[in-house]
C-alpha cells in the first residue's frame, strides 16, 4: 500500500540542506523508488514552528523505512540534523475510505 513521510523542520543552513544534504539524499530516495511530492524551504506554518515542509511518496512503508535505516544515509541524516531543529517527521499508509 502507498506510504508517505511528511517531515516538518527549521532549517538553520539553507545553503548546506540545499547544496550537501540534498544531493547526497536524492540517490538513496531513488534507490528505493521513493518520490519527492513537496520541497518547500521558507514554507508558511499555520501551526508550530517549522519552516520547511517535505513530503515523500513510496509505494509501501518498507521501502521508506528502507530508505531512513539504509547505511548509506547515515551520513546525510547526521548532515541534516546538525543543519535543522525542531523536526517532526510521520510514516503514514494512504488513506482507505471504509467500505
Amino acid at each position: 500500500m502507498t506510504a508517505y513521510v511528511v517531515l516538518t523542520q527549521q532549517v538553520s543552513d539553507v545553503d548546506r540542506y540545499v547544496g550537501e544534504y540534498a544531493p547526497q539524499a536524492m540517490p538513496i530516495l531513488q534507490k528505493y523508488g521513493i518520490e519527492v511530492l513537496v520541497f518547500q524551504i521558507g514554507a508558511t506554518s499555520l501551526e508550530g514552528d517549522a519552516d520547511s515542509v517535505v513530503v515523500l511518496r513510496a509505494d509501501s512503508e518498507d521501502d521508506l523505512r528502507g530508505f531512513y535505516d539504509d547505511p548509506g544515509y547515515a551520513g546525510p541524516k547526521a548532515l541534516r540534523h546538525s543543519i535543522t531543529s525542531g523536526a517532526a517527521m510521520v510514516l503514514a499508509a494512504a488513506f482507505a475510505p471504509p467500505s
